[in-house]
């Protein structure tokens, strides 16, 4: 768990997957790790399911498309339960050491959300996703679940 075995842009994004391959090619990158999909499921799995079935009732068709009051309070129900959501400690634990082993102590980190498939050739979503700025070992776990809210 949170360490460098996901590789793939399935796994880790786009963004995560460039600076890998530019990382692995010599070029100077700044010390970073990625929560993978994997790490993501570990931490968050048993809201996921509840986010999932949020919106699972959403249909979209033609002839009935849901209001955006209706998908807005959604969303709103689906940030509540992520960002109060508390991962379990045994797991927090190893990423917390990760990011000691990456970082060093008293460390300040970006904390940024991302998409799959971000910033493709066909799509952008620049301006879409958070940055959190000047992290810390105290604001990690809110941060991310910020992020992933």
């Amino acid at each position: 768990m949170f360490d460098k075995s996901a590789t793939e842009v399935s796994e880790i994004g786009s963004k995560a997957y460039h600076l890998l391959s530019l990382q692995r090619e010599g070029f100077r990158v700044p010390p970073f790790f990625v929560l993978s999909r994997y790490d993501v499921a570990l931490l968050f799995g048993s809201v996921l399911s509840e986010v999932e079935s949020i919106f699972a009732s959403t249909t979209i068709s033609s002839s009935a498309l849901p209001t955006s009051d209706d998908l807005l309070a959604r969303c709103e129900r689906a940030q509540l339960l992520i960002e109060s959501f508390e991962p379990p400690a045994e797991l927090l634990q190893p990423l917390i050491q990760r990011c000691l082993d990456t970082f060093g102590l008293d460390y300040y980190i970006s904390v940024r959300s991302s998409a799959m498939s971000e910033d493709s050739a066909s799509a952008s979503f620049a301006g879409q996703h958070n940055t959190y700025l000047y992290t810390t070992q105290d604001t990690l776990v809110t941060n991310i679940k910020k992020s992933l809210a």
